[in-house]
């Protein structure tokens, strides 16, 4: 004897797990798009911040310059 239950029981069970696999693989998604957009902002804020820090030292490197050869004059 089948101890699984009915065709339509086994169906309807098999329905209720796709169901809850699938708003389980939704949530987790979103929260995976959530953190794609938080990573994707941080490396623009790192990138903004390592331009800025270069363009700083090649100021500092060009004051350096334009001091030790107005020195030398």
């Amino acid at each position: 004897m089948n101890t699984n239950g009915t065709k339509s029981a086994r169906v309807n069970r098999a329905k209720k797990e796709w169901s809850l696999a699938m708003k389980e693989w939704e949530e987790a998604n979103l929260v995976c798009a959530k953190t794609v957009r938080v990573l994707e902002r941080n490396f623009f804020v790192l990138r903004k911040k390592t331009l800025v820090l270069e363009l700083s030292y090649m100021r500092l490197k060009e004051a350096r310059r334009a001091k030790k050869t107005n020195g030398r004059r």
